[in-house]
């Protein structure tokens, strides 16, 4: 009779073993998803403004105030436009943003395309850190964890937010 029991519990334990096995497994491929959305999100933002400003100022010379050389309603064009294919989808803000750029780089008025592009990469790098992506990124409770992006049913909507804040 023990021997049986005992296979039982070794047939279980197999099974068990398997089952994490395939968990795990699905669980990776989830993460890996969900990294290269975001990933995929951030580093290609702005393939559409050659299309949508390609013959403006500030695009033609990137090292140069977009505010100066083609008015505030282009910035406000731009930051839409990264609004849109950034912000939104990584449910962060376009304020907090702003007050990124604007601790990275000045003024508004002295913002370059070249600024926006680099704080555009750096603050999308810094909401995936804070969404633990790459997966196992997250060891610190300042971060999602791989459970709390699993109750959320991998929507960034359903967690805890990003939000920058300046160091002291």
């Amino acid at each position: 009779m023990n021997n049986v029991h005992s296979g039982y519990e070794e047939s279980l334990s197999s099974v068990l073993l398997a089952l994490r096995n395939s968990v795990n497994q699905r669980r990776g491929t989830v993460f890996l998803g969900l990294f290269n959305y975001y990933a995929d999100i951030i580093n290609n933002w702005d393939c559409i403004n050659k299309n949508l400003f390609g013959q403006d100022a500030f695009f033609k010379n990137q090292s140069a105030s977009i505010i100066g050389t083609s008015g505030p309603s282009k910035f406000g064009d731009l930051t839409e436009t990264l609004k849109e294919r950034q912000l939104v989808l990584m449910c962060t803000t376009e304020l907090n943003f702003i007050e990124y750029l604007t601790y990275r780089f000045g003024a508004i008025g002295s913002i370059t395309y070249d600024n926006m592009l680099s704080a555009a990469s750096e603050y999308g790098g810094l909401a995936m850190a804070h969404y633990g992506l790459p997966r196992g990124t997250c060891t610190t409770d300042d971060c999602v964890s791989e459970e709390e992006w699993e109750e959320g049913e991998f929507d960034c909507n359903n967690v805890e937010n990003f939000v920058w804040t300046a160091p002291p």
